[in-house]
């Protein structure tokens, strides 16, 4: 199964980048400037995100609400 690694950017955390596993970083980005944040199978991997993957090679997207904004319980 096809795994695609998510990392966020170290200066704007609500950014995302996905690449599929064993793919080079998008020419014009730097990979000091991003952190993996996990891997993920194709099945998990958002319907729109992948469209971009297949166009471009990857995907991006800004992250509309932080983990720390959802309330507890």
């Amino acid at each position: 199964m096809s795994k695609y690694r998510y990392f966020y950017h170290v200066k704007r955390s609500d950014y995302r980048l996905v690449i599929p596993r064993g793919r080079d970083f998008p020419p014009g980005l730097d990979a000091s400037d991003w952190a993996l944040q996990e891997e993920r199978s194709h099945d998990r991997v958002h319907k729109e995100v992948m469209k971009d993957i297949e166009r471009n090679g990857f995907g991006s997207y800004q992250q509309d609400i932080h983990p720390a904004q959802i309330p507890a319980g």
